[in-house]
């Protein structure tokens, strides 16, 4: 009777840093985190900064896996207190969450399925979390309810900040080439036909110039339509 002998397993050689690098910034933000904690890699400070942002917002990629795979949409977090997630300061923390091409169903009630514990106000289009972070998502809703551009209320000083007079804001992709939370300054603004460089100048429209995988990416904000509400359209520039 032959016996089975017992042999150690092969140990895997843990590919380089470098190489898990170049992986990871291909990777979703919760991908990314969940293959480093799995093969014990470490994250680059970007990589890591990106997985915590969108971590705080949803509890699983079911949603997001739906909007980006099914639909091609890349959802954006744009904000003036994004940099501030991870104190969770005692001020309110205001976002709001761009999808992308608005025409598209992208089942709202899965979305908010997919949310960390929150409370959902219709009439605001505003979603309050448990951690202080308050998240506009009526581009989102318009998305699943209107053939139509989306329309976000809210009112642009919660969008900005000032520094040095100037006034400016951060913005992170779901997915981007370079991960990163990138700060938008005066220079990327318009607002009233010239560069946003006071308030005053987007109380009633902007426009946001933000740059995905290299590429220059335009979004206005116009106040004037559906009665007060600001309306979120995504141009990709030439």
């Amino acid at each position: 009777m032959s016996s089975i002998r017992y042999q150690e397993p092969k140990t895997i050689t843990k590919i380089p840093q470098e190489l898990w690098n170049i992986i990871a910034n291909s990777l979703p933000a919760f991908d990314a985190r969940n293959a480093a904690q799995a093969l014990g890699f470490e994250l680059q400070p970007e990589q890591d900064k990106q997985s915590q942002l969108w971590n705080a917002i949803f509890r699983d990629n079911t949603w997001i896996t739906e909007a980006t795979i099914k639909f091609g949409l890349n959802p954006v977090l744009i904000g003036r207190d994004l940099h501030s997630i991870d104190t969770l300061k005692a001020r309110v923390l205001y976002l709001i969450l761009v999808a992308g091409d608005p025409t598209c169903d992208i089942q709202f009630e899965l979305f908010l399925e997919s949310l960390r514990p929150h409370k959902f106000h219709h009439d605001t289009m505003e979603v309050d979390f448990e951690s202080g972070i308050t998240l506009n998502v009526a581009n989102v809703y318009q998305a699943t309810t209107y053939p139509n551009p989306g329309n976000v209320s809210i009112m642009p000083q919660r969008l900005f900040s000032k520094m040095q007079d100037r006034l400016q804001t951060a913005y992170i992709y779901w997915q981007d080439s370079e991960p990163m939370l990138r700060m938008l300054g005066h220079d990327s603004m318009v607002g009233n036909g010239e560069e946003a460089s006071k308030l005053q100048l987007v109380l009633n429209l902007c426009g946001l110039t933000l740059s995905r995988n290299g590429r220059p990416i335009q979004y206005d904000f116009d106040e004037k339509h559906q009665g007060g509400r600001l309306t979120a359209l995504e141009q990709q520039l030439a």
